[in-house]
């Protein structure tokens, strides 16, 4: 999650599923789709900044703002709402982002519950229950999240303090956005296997199409492991010569990599 603006208090922003798995689902991105094609354990995880910096001390004070400025609207009297129909029109957002093409009949419930209209129309006249739309949410979640959530989803029904309940909520649908995207990732793995040699050629072909010299690197690396030899092939089979000379100098450059000069360039 991130935060947004910095002249006003603004909730936690969600990263959307089709945000998320744009790249695993496209493979578009070549390095991602190699990292899935050979690591198994691969798993998207939460973007934080790092503890003690001034992006991290940035985003907690624009979040705590927000709840802070919500808090002080609900206690007014009569009760200001600018903050909550912001907040609930983030949530409705990230309850359509986890959901699937299927799910037409809870998209719509969500949509007439959480209708901006609506719940401003009660504000107006006074009846807006703003815990019973926290109550609506963390039903529609516990339909739809993982069971390894439902601990989390009992905690929330359990919680009195209703800006805590939103917190959770906000937290959870982050989570079930990535959930989501991680389990379609599990999904279209085997295409993404079946398919990641011919996609990696050709990503690195246009690449070296718009590269004067794409390869600078890997000639260096490969040329290095020439120095030295014997090249006269006039008492040899041409053929044979430059077969095994190419396997030499192929598996002398492949273990260099692996204790790697990290002053040097990489390959590319």
């Amino acid at each position: 999650m991130v935060a947004s603006g910095l002249t006003a208090a603004s909730p936690p922003k969600f990263v959307s599923l089709e945000e998320i798995m744009k790249a695993a689902n496209g493979m578009k991105d070549m390095a991602l789709v190699h990292q899935i094609a050979v690591d198994r354990e691969f798993r998207l995880e939460r973007a934080e900044p790092p503890p003690n910096t001034v992006e991290k001390v940035v985003k907690d004070t624009m979040h705590q703002a927000f709840w802070d400025i919500l808090r002080e609207e609900l206690v007014e009297d009569p009760p200001n709402y600018n903050q909550a129909f912001t907040l609930l029109e983030n949530i409705k957002d990230g309850l359509f982002a986890v959901l699937l093409p299927q799910h037409t009949k809870i998209k719509q419930q969500i949509q007439e519950i959480l209708d901006s209209d609506l719940i401003k129309q009660h504000a107006k006249n006074g009846i807006l229950d703003f815990n019973h739309y926290a109550q609506y949410v963390i039903s529609v979640m516990a339909k739809l999240c993982a069971p390894v959530r439902d601990e989390k989803i009992k905690q929330l029904t359990e919680t009195a303090d209703v800006i805590e309940i939103f917190k959770g909520i906000l937290e959870m649908l982050d989570l079930m956005a990535l959930d989501m995207a991680n389990f379609t990732i599990e999904m279209v793995r085997p295409d993404i296997i079946a398919h990641s040699v011919e996609l990696e050629r050709k990503k690195f072909a246009d690449y070296l199409a718009i590269q004067p010299d794409g390869l600078q690197h890997t000639r260096t690396w490969l040329l290095k492991h020439l120095e030295n030899r014997d090249l006269n092939v006039a008492d040899k089979d041409p053929t044979a010569f430059v077969r095994n000379l190419t396997k030499q100098v192929f598996a002398e450059a492949c273990m260099e990599l692996l204790e790697w000069d990290g002053a040097n360039p990489y390959p590319e």
